[in-house]
């Protein structure tokens, strides 16, 4: 299957109290600002780039200059990194039956819907493996799609 690595960026500063009651979203910058017990998170860029290339520094430098737009004062960053995500060319998951036998269900690929799809996804997984007809057309999410 053609799964490829969504490589998300994150930079966060510790502090006493967030600056932000609620996650504030600055779509012409594409910076999302999460407030977190002791931290303020910022967030928002990601690229489909493979497990072995090193993070792109630009992307944690837009999110840093993102989040100075609104608090200038912000130091340096107490910590960058980069999250790994499976994620499907076609961004539909792929579930459905193995091509190597039914006894295989294939569940994954949900991208940035996973926790939302969760509950839909278990209960087609739960048919599947139950023999019943899945509770939702699946056709375009088969494994043998590819």
């Amino acid at each position: 299957m053609p799964l490829d690595t969504e490589r998300g960026y994150h930079a966060e500063w510790d502090m006493p109290a967030p600056r932000l009651g609620r996650p504030c979203a600055d779509a012409a910058r594409g910076v999302y600002l999460c407030p977190m017990a002791g931290r303020l998170r910022a967030v928002g860029t990601v690229e489909l780039g493979g497990i072995h290339a090193p993070p792109t520094p630009r992307r944690i430098a837009r999110l840093v200059a993102g989040a100075r737009a609104w608090f200038p004062d912000l130091g340096p960053p107490d910590r960058t990194w980069m999250g790994l995500r499976p994620s499907i060319p076609d961004s539909l998951p792929v579930i459905g039956p193995s091509a190597r036998g039914a006894g295989v269900i294939h569940a994954f690929g949900h991208g940035h819907l996973g926790v939302t799809l969760a509950p839909l996804t278990a209960a087609i997984v739960a048919a599947l493996v139950a023999g019943r007809a899945p509770p939702a057309d699946i056709a375009s999410l088969s494994p043998q799609r590819f």
